[in-house]
């Protein structure tokens, strides 16, 4: 996302955006792709510190992977 994003801004409208910061996906995406939900997996941490929204994300995308590597 910082590629494109950089790249939008410097050659097109900054409010022409194609999506809104909130649509983008990343973890999100391997998440849905799995079938499973961000509270399927406990929270490592502190809600809303970086570090511990980090570790949490990982042992997220483990957990989607795992599922998804049982399902081939």
């Amino acid at each position: 996302f910082p590629i494109l994003e950089h790249a939008l801004y410097k050659y097109a409208e900054p409010q022409s955006m194609p999506y809104a910061y909130w649509n983008k996906r990343d973890v999100r995406t391997i998440l849905a792709t799995a079938g499973i939900s961000k509270d399927d997996v406990p929270r490592v941490g502190d809600a809303h510190t970086a570090l511990s929204d980090c570790y949490t994300q990982i042992a997220q995308v483990q957990a989607a992977y795992a599922k998804l590597k049982m399902e081939n």
